[in-house]
């Protein structure tokens, strides 16, 4: 799949002077006009597009086939390491809007393709999920010190008052946490519920959830078990793996593009009678 970047500058300009433009500080968001970057000849007609919220093969195929199954759609097919979907489809150009429409009903908001705001949307996504990376590993560190503590307790005889202060530290640590460093699962399961389908991060937000909530009641309660070492650590090691994947897809999208510079762009043919036409 060809990855240099399919539109015209001007095309870019416009889109991001008009109202609702393709990208924001938060990130991407879908372009309120996309005619701007299709590109067609009236029959049939491309669009480039970023999607977010795909993480998977299983959110390509849903893309793919709710797409496709579209009557007038002809080709719908997507990269998931650089995240760029190519859309064609055959009739009027304006039908590009409902098509974009189409991707948010289903949980997958997308916006015209830009290689540049997507480096840049993607450094300050990766530095966000950095500080939640460090917020989680300092807090499982923290709780797993007091968790350690209580379970040594349990076979010395730890003061059920001693216990119960640990508990409320641990929670006192662990609960703001969570809510912050689980953000992009939350994010994530709630567009997905949203949309009325599943994805792999509402089990993670469900277990994270119930482990946390268990975990609050036993401590109100003055139980003998609290589990917040195992939610933070559940989130710890998620993050830690979402953000070598989030690594790997950047170093996947800069292969393909260094390999589309080296793509021949223009030739000459030299005829029979030494005529050389471009």
């Amino acid at each position: 799949m060809d990855q240099s970047a399919p539109y015209p500058d001007s095309a870019l300009r416009e889109a991001d002077d008009a109202p609702g433009g393709a990208s924001s500080r938060g990130g991407l968001r879908a372009a309120a006009a996309p005619d701007a970057f299709i590109q067609g000849d009236g029959a049939e007609n491309t669009l480039h597009l970023i999607v977010e919220g795909a993480h998977c093969g299983g959110c390509v195929r849903k893309i793919e086939r709710a797409l496709s199954a579209e009557p007038d759609v002809t080709w719908a097919r997507m990269n998931l390491s650089t995240r760029r979907l190519t859309l064609r489809w055959s009739g009027a150009a304006a039908r590009g809007g409902a098509l974009l429409d189409r991707l948010s009903a289903i949980g997958f908001p997308a916006t015209p393709f830009d290689p540049e705001k997507l480096r840049s949307v993607d450094l300050e996504e990766n530095r966000a999920l950095l500080r939640r990376l460090a917020a989680a590993g300092f807090g499982f560190a923290q709780v797993m010190g007091y968790s350690i503590a209580v379970w040594a307790g349990h076979g010395q005889d730890m003061a059920p008052a001693t216990r119960e202060m640990l508990h409320w530290i641990s929670a006192g640590v662990a609960l703001p946490i969570l809510l912050y460093a689980a953000q992009p699962f939350a994010r994530s399961a709630f567009g997905a519920l949203k949309a009325r389908r599943m994805n792999m991060d509402v089990p993670i937000l469900l277990g994270v959830t119930l482990a946390a909530a268990l975990s609050l009641f036993e401590t109100i309660r003055g139980g003998s078990h609290a589990y917040f070492e195992s939610a933070l650590g559940l989130v710890f090691f998620l993050l830690i793996g979402r953000y070598l994947e989030r690594r790997a897809r950047a170093s996947a999208r800069s292969a393909a593009e260094r390999l589309t510079l080296l793509a021949i762009r223009a030739a000459h043919v030299v005829g029979a009678d030494g005529a050389v036409r471009a």
